[in-house]
């Protein structure tokens, strides 16, 4: 957050520079700014968290969809069902009634496809797709707060080559006065009103300035060469950077994405709580199962053969000591935890604005002073 700096800025470049009638080449700083958004790498986020959400969307479809589960086994068991019983032997004469043993199969084997049917899930599908575009909407505000971050920089480089322009000119003007200045003493020392020394001060602050012209137009360069990697085209100092207009509100805090950011984390927590109440409502299902077997259905019945079965089901946490209660009381806690750091955070956003007003205050008074005293050294030399 560089708000300060931002402001400072803007209120220098706007005292110091007049107002002009710009070429085709002017850059402005809405231009760097959306260059800049558009070159870095984050940028194409934005579809990429689109696409993601529409998936996530379209898989939370799918749970009313019917399931299909293929399963097959083979197994042999030690013991299977046996069932005596008289049978009469009619080969025999009289008849003869002697017990007989069946015996169930130990070697079974089946395939089967198992179908199972959503008829009421207790309100999650929709709690979660409710919580899907939340975190869709959490991953916009989060590009969008380090989008910022590229603006601050962006606008810092841009009010920093204005400003030292503008201090360029300002060297620039002093070496002319003073190489204006050293005419005049050379003169008057030829005449002998005044001293050689007087030549050597003048050629020493000649020196002093020079070399601060010097590191400006370096520094001058240098920022040039990040605006231009930050916009991915090439910017050069033929290039006039406009200057806009200050826009110096009390309300600007109230359209960072942070805020919103918060706002959505809360919303999210009330989600949670939709979607952690229905583990605890019942669930109505339907299922099918289409088998092949031996045996089938009928264990006394030593022949495979194909089966189905038919049913509806219910689910229901009747009891779970208290934990979705706990959640629920967690996310509570968690919303005011939220509240209480957008609070803060508002709090810490004021507190800047407030100091950047002074200091803009304090910053344009020195500035008409300055430009008072080098209205007047001008007229001295």
């Amino acid at each position: 957050m560089k708000i300060k700096s931002f402001f400072i800025n803007y209120v220098i470049v706007i005292v110091f520079i007049s107002c002009e009638i710009y070429s085709q080449n002017n850059i402005t700083i809405d231009f760097c700014r959306n260059k800049a958004r558009e070159n870095y790498p984050s940028f194409s986020n934005s579809e990429n968290y689109k696409v993601i959400n529409e998936l996530k969307a379209k898989n939370i479809s799918n749970i009313w969809l019917p399931k299909f589960n293929l399963n097959g086994q083979a197994t042999y068991q030690s013991d299977a069902i046996q069932i005596k019983m008289p049978v009469p032997d009619l080969t025999q004469q009289p008849i003869v009634i002697t017990q007989k043993t069946f015996e169930g199969l130990r070697g079974q084997y089946k395939i089967s496809l198992d179908i199972t049917q959503n008829i009421y899930d207790g309100g999650a599908s929709n709690a979660l797709k409710r919580l899907n575009n939340v975190s869709y909407e959490m991953d916009l505000l989060q590009q969008e707060v380090e989008l910022r971050k590229i603006d601050e920089i962006v606008s810092d480089i841009y009010f920093s080559i204005l400003l030292l322009k503008k201090k360029n000119e300002i060297y620039d003007n002093i070496i002319f006065l003073l190489n204006e200045r050293k005419k005049a003493v050379e003169s008057a020392v030829i005449n002998g009103v005044l001293q050689i020394s007087d030549i050597e001060k003048i050629e020493v602050e000649l020196l002093k300035n020079k070399q601060n012209s010097n590191e400006v137009k370096s520094n001058i360069c240098v920022l040039y060469m990040n605006l231009s990697e930050l916009l991915g085209i090439n910017i050069d100092s033929s290039q006039i950077l406009e200057v806009p207009l200050p826009q110096i509100s009390d309300s600007m805090e109230w359209n960072r994405p942070e805020l919103n950011i918060y706002d959505v984390q809360k919303n999210n927590l009330l989600i949670s709580n939709d979607y952690k109440r229905s583990d605890v409502v019942p669930k109505l299902y339907a299922f099918a199962q289409v088998g092949y077997g031996r045996p089938g259905l009928n264990m006394l019945k030593n022949e495979a053969e194909p089966y189905y079965i038919l049913g509806i089901g219910l689910k229901w946490n009747i009891w779970d000591w208290n934990s979705n209660n706990h959640e629920r009381q967690i996310s509570k806690i968690q919303s005011d935890i939220t509240e209480n750091k957008k609070r803060s955070f508002q709090q810490s956003l004021k507190i800047q604005l407030n100091n950047a007003k002074t200091r803009i205050e304090q910053i344009d008074e020195n500035l008409s002073n300055d430009t008072a005293m080098l209205i007047i050294q001008n007229q001295i030399l």
